[in-house]
């Protein structure tokens, strides 16, 4: 009845990603967005101007996305100048501050909502990240899940 329960949950979530995926234009500029941190505080594209901007949607039932986590603390870790932002797109929102603590995640971790989703021009599955120049420019669109060594190959187009 568990496990029911569970795939029940993924399905109604998967539902609701796939009609916010009312596919809108990709952004070809990052977009301006303010959203509530795990901690908190609010935190907007703005605050991080000069700098590359890594958004990664993502969610704490997804596997792909936490095998990625690693990846993405080691690249906000080791790159000066790009700072990553995890969208969280969990419905529980009371799990994922606890998860990620217990993941060590060191980048700002932020809670979703339909208008950003439909900002980035629909996310139809996660996780998915889109990786912006200082300039604010689209980079590369990552659908699934991604690695540190793809993230630093698209850094060499930035660099």
């Amino acid at each position: 009845m568990k496990n029911i329960n569970k795939l029940l949950l993924v399905l109604v979530i998967s539902g609701a990603l796939f009609s916010l995926s009312a596919q809108g234009a990709l952004p070809k500029n990052l977009p301006a967005f303010k959203l509530m941190s795990i901690d908190g505080k609010e935190v907007s594209t703005a605050d991080y101007k000069g700098k590359a901007i890594l958004i990664n949607f993502w969610a704490t039932w997804c596997p792909p996305c936490v095998r990625e986590i690693p990846d993405l603390i080691k690249i906000h870790t080791e790159e000066a100048n790009l700072v990553v932002l995890g969208i969280s797109v969990d419905l529980e929102k009371e799990k994922v501050a606890p998860f990620a603590k217990s993941k060590g995640i060191n980048y700002p971790v932020l809670f979703g909502n339909t208008d950003v989703v439909s900002t980035f021009g629909g996310i139809r599955f996660i996780p998915q990240s889109f990786l912006y120049a200082p300039n604010g420019k689209l980079i590369k669109k990552f659908e699934g899940l991604v690695s540190e060594k793809e993230l630093k190959a698209a850094l060499k187009e930035i660099n």
